[in-house]
């Protein structure tokens, strides 16, 4: 996935990721409109939309939301100007074609959702981990502390000659 939320130190880099998801987005309902197209012997004008949707879920899961709306304004346009029966003055008179596009974007917007929740939950679940692995470190340099300390101690001991008495609250232990 393309982590398209994460700045750089000088704005390049996520800049460039931003492009980057932009362009395959592109690239990707491109691809499904002229694999459509080249579909055509076999399909016909039924089913337009569907074949555009994996390029639509490619672009919310891997690309990020504006992508993902992009790829799905440019597919529907595309396949609509392509396989819709216009009315006069452009408009799309039959009903069965205006099911077929209100469903479209019913489901792309589902789909949007989806992977954008997915995208929020793994960057929430990234900074946990990343704020575990934070406390991890520092309880285990905590505890190398102590047991150097304890080992020294301990050498100490092992080096005395002598009868060691310690004494907690006025009792020897």
């Amino acid at each position: 996935m393309l982590p398209m939320s994460r700045p750089s130190v000088n704005g390049w880099s996520s800049g460039w990721r931003l492009l980057t998801g932009y362009g395959l987005a592109l690239l990707a309902t491109f691809a499904a409109v002229l694999i459509r197209r080249a579909l055509d012997p076999v399909l016909g004008n039924s089913v337009p939309y569907i074949s555009v949707f994996p390029a639509v879920i490619f672009s919310a899961w891997y690309c990020g939301i504006g992508p993902s709306l992009m790829s799905a304004a440019i597919a529907l346009v595309a396949e609509t100007y392509l396989y819709a029966s216009p009315g006069p003055h452009g408009t799309v008179s039959a009903f069965g074609v205006g099911v077929q596009v209100a469903m479209y974007v019913l489901v792309c917007a589902i789909v949007i959702m989806i992977a954008e929740n997915n995208r929020r939950t793994i960057g929430r679940l990234n900074a946990a981990n990343a704020t575990l692995e934070t406390r991890v470190q520092e309880r285990t340099a905590a505890l190398q502390r102590q047991a150097s300390e304890l080992a020294n101690r301990s050498q100490l001991l092992d080096m005395a000659n002598d009868a060691v008495f310690a004494v907690r609250g006025g009792k020897i232990t």
